[in-house]
């Protein structure tokens, strides 16, 4: 057999290397922004360890018009924060929250639903909670860089600073006229965690600038990377997505109701089954997401064996007025769906489970015109 002794002459040699390429890169965001944030070519995350730095924050201009801190696409802004859900999925991976661009977030929907849920453990609930983070472009001595980090450990503490100092300070992210951070970043300990957080924050004179940086800056809009409500949903559940990525743009306005299993085992329905892991940073304060609108009940079809109009039982009463004769286990009818093991075999489980969504609703309805 002839020996190829040219690497130009074998063929395969271009599209392998391209592969290794792409696959580094693709590994190097995984490491660092967790899959989450993407960044440019020649572009790196900084990565603080103990001790002090001089940062320099400067500003990129704004793409997305649902900018969370409410400045519009065109203007100058110094920050892009942004909401993540961890562990979620079998692979246990890291996924932006659709809050982040202002839309409703199916993974936000569960734990909404699961906070109200007595037999949810609590800590597959606190697992499904998003986590505010920021990017930042910065300068690390001469250095261009993307800072992510978690806003409870960084940002809020630029805040808190800011509260106690001069005004001229807060114009610290401009090109001209602004300051350098000198940050101080030590340990803090949770439990068994430990978390580098920002502990000390100076201002520091500086001289201006390029306005090379303004076009040097990192879309920090454009470098979240982030999924439809259907890919989210499909994660979060197992199932297949059934929808084109371009297609939740048109329920833009409404969140759809998450699939629902059957539990034949209670280890192995979606909240329950997910490995809860410590989380990485401490947890924050979170405003509880709105919960999303229901649609009316006249315009959604009637899933497969749902009864319309109450029926009448042996004793002529309506089932919903003696539902522990509805129930084969003489249990309350829709209201313990799932709470007992009898529940695991029952063939009238579906029934029941739609019962129990009717009853929400009509609580929740009952609370709106409260």
């Amino acid at each position: 057999m002839a020996r190829v002794g040219k690497k130009e002459e074998r063929s395969s040699g271009g599209s392998m290397r391209d592969r290794m390429r792409q696959r580094l890169e693709e590994r190097k965001s995984e490491n660092t922004g967790g899959g989450t944030v993407r960044l440019p070519d020649g572009i790196e995350f900084f990565s603080p360890e103990k001790g002090t730095y001089e940062i320099d924050i400067f500003p990129y201009i704004v793409s997305e018009s649902r900018n969370p801190d409410g400045v519009k696409a065109g203007e100058e802004w110094h920050r892009r924060i942004y909401w993540i859900h961890r562990n979620i999925g079998d692979e246990d991976k890291r996924y932006v929250c659709l809050k982040s661009i202002g839309k409703p977030c199916p993974i936000c929907a569960e734990y909404a639903l699961l906070s109200k849920d007595k037999n949810t453990d609590p800590d597959v609930v606190k697992a499904l909670k998003p986590s505010e983070r920021e990017l930042y472009n910065v300068l690390i001595n001469g250095k261009q860089y993307v800072f992510d980090m978690s806003s409870y450990l960084f940002g809020r503490i630029i805040e808190d600073e800011l509260r106690n100092v001069d005004e001229q300070y807060l114009d610290f992210p401009m090109l001209k006229g602004g300051y350098t951070l000198k940050v101080r970043f030590g340990e803090k300990k949770l439990g068994k965690n430990a978390f580098l957080e920002a502990q000390r924050i100076d201002f520091v004179d500086r001289e201006d600038l390029s306005p090379k940086y303004l076009d040097k800056a990192v879309d920090l809009d454009k470098a979240l990377n982030i999924l439809t409500a259907e890919q989210l949903k499909a994660i979060l559940f197992g199932t297949d997505v059934v929808q084109d990525d371009d297609d939740d743009e048109k329920d833009d306005d409404a969140e759809e109701e998450a699939p629902r299993r059957r539990n034949t085992n209670k280890e192995e329905t979606p909240a329950r089954r997910r490995r809860v892991v410590e989380e990485e940073e401490p947890e924050e304060p979170w405003e509880e997401p709105e919960e999303p609108e229901e649609e009316p009940e006249d315009e959604k079809p009637a899933p497969r064996g749902r009864k319309q109009a109450p029926q009448k039982n042996r004793k002529g009463q309506d089932e919903d007025e003696d539902s522990s004769e509805k129930c084969p286990n003489g249990f309350k009818w829709g209201k313990d769906n799932d709470a007992h093991d009898e529940c695991d075999k029952c063939k009238q489980w579906e029934e029941c489970a739609d019962e129990k969504d009717r009853l929400k609703r009509e609580e929740r309805g009952g609370r709106r015109r409260a």
